[in-house]
C-alpha cells in the first residue's frame, strides 16, 4: 500500500468514526431552547436576569445623586446618549443599599429606560428552558422573584423585570400623586 493510500485511507476511517460517534451521542439542544441569562449577586444572594430583558450593560457608569425622598432611586446616569434614572436592584429586591459612584448598570425599560445598578456580575449562563421553574408564591422572598432557574450549584431566582418596572414607576408616581401634580 502506498503512503498516499496509507493517507486515503486513514482519513476514511476517521470520517467513518466521526458519522458513527453523531448517532451515538445525544441530539444537542435546538437553539430555540435555550435561554441566555446575566448572572449577578445581590447582598451574597444569587440572581439570574433574561438576556432579553436587558437593551444595554454599561461599567463604571457614574451616577449623580439627586435629591429624592425614594431610597431605591440613586440617581441619573448618561447612557446610551440619554439621562435615565437609576434604581438600587438591591433596594428593590429587599437588600440594602450599596451607596457608590459606580456600579455595573443593566438599561432596561424600553422607550423609557431605567437603568439597574447591579453590584456583582458574576457571569453568562445559558441554560435550557427546561431548568426555569416557577416558584409557588408561599415560596418566594419577594415579588419580583416568580420563577428560578437550575444552575449547577444549586438555583438562582429569577428576577422579573417588568414587575422591577412596574414598582419603579409606581414609585416615581406617588410623589406626583400625593402634591397633585
Amino acid at each position: 500500500m502506498s503512503q498516499l493510500q496509507a493517507e486515503i485511507s486513514g482519513r476514511l476511517s476517521r470520517m467513518r468514526k466521526s458519522f458513527d460517534d453523531t448517532f451515538a451521542s445525544p441530539p444537542a439542544a435546538p437553539a430555540d431552547d435555550l435561554e441566555d441569562f446575566l448572572a449577578i449577586c445581590v447582598a451574597d444572594a444569587r440572581y439570574a436576569i433574561r438576556m432579553a430583558d436587558i437593551s444595554a450593560l454599561s461599567v463604571n457608569t457614574k451616577v449623580v445623586p439627586v435629591p429624592t425622598t425614594d431610597p431605591s432611586l440613586l440617581g441619573i446616569a448618561g447612557i446610551r446618549g440619554q439621562l435615565v434614572p437609576v434604581y438600587a436592584l438591591g433596594y428593590l429586591l429587599g437588600h440594602g443599599v450599596t451607596r457608590r459612584e459606580r456600579f455595573w448598570l443593566g438599561l432596561v425599560g424600553g422607550a423609557e429606560p431605567i437603568a439597574l445598578a447591579l453590584n456583582e456580575l458574576d457571569g453568562h449562563l445559558r441554560a435550557k428552558r427546561s431548568d426555569v421553574f416557577a416558584l409557588e408564591r408561599s415560596a418566594t422572598p419577594h415579588d419580583h422573584l416568580r420563577q428560578a432557574l437550575r444552575v449547577d450549584k444549586g438555583v438562582r431566582y429569577i428576577v422579573d423585570i417588568s414587575s422591577i418596572i412596574g414598582s419603579v414607576r409606581h414609585r416615581a408616581a406617588e410623589p406626583a400623586a400625593a402634591t397633585g401634580s
